[in-house]
């Protein structure tokens, strides 16, 4: 720790430094002073990149080189690539070449890839990412060359040979320290590019979690005021489909207090315990940057202040900070689940009545160099789910997070449903297919 005095150099350092466009350099002689400087070389106010490669120039430099190689080799096959019958000696041409030769080729490309492809894809790659012209790097192309990287670690192994290895390996490391970056480097900044970019979807969850709240209360004799509640929706008709034209009619819909219930089929609930609960499946498909922004607004939701000022606290436990913390990749069938759970044993006011778990799972976010798929049938296996939901009542059994701290925490970053009336004041009158219930945020 500094003493005070060195503190309010410190302080005034770093003050100089924002006011005035003053270069200062730091000299440290011996073991002592690496605090000083440790907390002075921040003084331009730089976030630091994490997880940033230790020597990220010398790593780009190797990226460089690797694709270099690994085109080369790709460019020999090509050119050495010859056919089993008289036309042999004919030079590679996608023109000239039979496509019954190839399909039936050993070590041919994945899917029926021609390897002038493979080749093609890789040399625009590799002359994309760095200009010898300009003699500059585009760390943009990062994630498009991890991303092909770990396509033909999977797919294409035995034609890429040993350097795909190498490649894969640079690669990841790169894409570690610029993808999870792109969305934010501080907390802060996560957040508000975050809220940017799904305020949409998570305004869409939280109206779909508070409709299931309303009917359920409506169907046990509570239709509630509903003046706390900004996302609710009427029971009388499902929520829209996001994207979908508020006054699109329903074909099919007949008008009535059932239109939009469906029960289980007596027919398949003879193993069922509570044939007669209510339970709705929603999934949302959408973009791996909507579920990196949707990663980091639960992960620094707390950080912010509500509507009034208020702190807000935590959905996430500690472990499941730990578990967002460590993930670097979002890979194909990465998913959150939200669980929305009514103990009716509770009064109908009680905050308890209604929680929410959430679970996460990275999708098949393996290193293909180290998990076999299974059988060999180019797929990696997804990881499992886990709880990241806050743990703190103990009272719950499964634990879960309050519906309405949920809702609290995460409406400041969402873009909320407008409703026309209150819910369920139509549910005594008929509803006209073609008058839209919901006006939605466009």
């Amino acid at each position: 720790r500094l003493p005070p005095d060195e503190k309010i150099m410190m302080q005034q350092l770093r003050h100089l430094s924002h006011t005035h466009h003053h270069h200062i350099y730091l000299c440290a002689a011996d073991s002592e002073a690496e605090g000083f400087v440790e907390g002075a070389s921040n003084i331009e106010g730089r976030p630091h990149i994490f997880p940033m490669p230790e020597q990220p120039l010398e790593t780009l430099k190797t990226m460089h080189v690797l694709l270099g190689a690994l085109v080369e080799d790709l460019h020999q096959l090509c050119v050495e690539e010859q056919r089993p019958n008289a036309d042999a000696g004919r030079s590679y041409s996608v023109l000239n070449q039979d496509p019954k030769d190839w399909v039936f080729e050993d070590d041919k490309p994945c899917s029926g890839e021609r390897l002038l492809l493979l080749y093609d894809r890789w040399r625009k790659l590799a002359k994309a990412f760095y200009s010898e012209k300009k003699s500059q790097f585009d760390i943009s192309k990062v994630p498009d060359i991890y991303d092909a990287a770990k396509y033909d670690a999977i797919h294409n192994a035995t034609i890429m040979g040993p350097k795909i290895k190498d490649v894969y390996l640079t690669a990841k490391v790169l894409a570690d320290a610029a993808i999870p970056n792109e969305y934010g480097i501080e907390p802060e900044g996560r957040l508000r590019i975050s809220t940017a970019i799904c305020s949409q979807l998570l305004g869409k969850l939280l109206a779909d979690m508070a409709y299931m709240r309303e009917e359920s209360l409506a169907t046990a004799g509570h239709a509630g005021s509903g003046d706390s509640l900004e996302y609710e929706v009427p029971l009388g008709a499902e929520p829209e489909p996001m994207g979908g034209s508020p006054h699109a009619e329903r074909d099919g819909e007949e008008d009535g207090d059932d239109s939009s219930l469906h029960r289980l089929c007596p027919s398949y609930a003879t193993d069922i315990n509570s044939p007669l609960r209510h339970v709705r499946t929603r999934i949302y498909f959408t973009s791996e940057s909507h579920m990196h922004a949707l990663m980091n607004i639960v992960r620094y939701a707390h950080l912010g202040t509500g509507s009034n000022g208020e702190a807000l606290s935590s959905v996430l436990s500690s472990e499941g900070q730990e578990v967002l913390a460590s993930t670097r990749e979002l890979d194909y069938m990465t998913h959150w689940v939200f669980r929305m759970f009514e103990n009716k044993s509770l009064p109908l006011n009680d905050p308890r009545r209604f929680r929410v778990q959430i679970l996460f799972s990275p999708g098949a976010a393996h290193n293909p160099l180290e998990v076999v798929p299974i059988q060999m049938n180019h797929t990696l296996p997804v990881r499992a789910r886990v709880p990241v939901h806050s743990k703190e009542d103990p009272t719950e059994g499964k634990g879960g997070v309050p519906l309405a701290q949920l809702e609290s925490t995460l409406k400041p970053y969402a873009k909320p449903f407008k409703r026309q009336s209150e819910p369920y004041s139509m549910r005594a009158t008929e509803l006209n297919s073609q008058t839209s219930e919901l006006d939605y945020w466009m």
